[in-house]
């Protein structure tokens, strides 16, 4: 993972989305296809943080939306042959409202799983906020980390992500054990 590359790629979302504009962004306009590129790339070098026995179990995902950019913006490493929207995940979700994100393992808020305990954040102690009118991420995540985009520590971010998906991976191992056939 290039540390300076995460750095200036979560700035670069974050500084969009404090001034998106109100109206819907389509997936195809100018600033949709640039927004998802940025995704794109962070949830590939995201992926690079993780120790090689664990990321053959993982792929970067980022949302898309169906044909308009959601309004919680995140980037995904997804269990492999699992979609973010029927799995949990680690995921970084960037705030609308607020300069950061938060990050760690986190639930579909489509179809939640429950594999893990969620951490309910009380709205005093939330920093960074990242519900929307038809998402709430804020009470869907595992283990969330809030970093705004003033104090962005790489170390932290790097470790809570692989620590995340290593818990995550053993919660699939326990859930899903793997049959062998002779």
């Amino acid at each position: 993972m290039n540390d300076d590359k995460v750095i200036e790629l979560l700035e670069k979302i974050s500084e969009w989305l404090q001034k998106r504009p109100s109206k819907g962004v389509r997936n195809n306009d100018r600033e949709g296809v640039m927004i998802l590129r940025l995704l794109k790339r962070l949830s590939t070098e995201l992926h690079k943080v993780l120790p090689d026995d664990l990321k053959e179990h993982y792929r970067p995902q980022y949302s898309r939306g169906k044909s308009s950019l959601p309004r919680i913006l995140w980037v995904s490493l997804c269990p492999k042959r699992r979609a973010v929207h029927n799995s949990m995940s680690v995921t970084i979700c960037f705030s609308t409202s607020d300069n950061g994100f938060v990050f760690g393992i986190v639930d579909s808020v489509t179809m939640p799983q429950r594999w893990l305990p969620i951490v309910k954040r009380e709205k005093g102690d939330i920093t960074v906020n990242v519900d929307a009118v038809n998402y709430k991420y804020n009470n869907a995540f595992h283990n969330p980390k809030e970093m705004e985009l003033d104090s962005i520590d790489i170390d932290v971010l790097r470790s809570h992500l692989v620590e995340s998906s290593s818990i995550l991976h053993q919660e699939i191992l326990t859930r899903f054990p793997i049959i062998h056939v002779n």
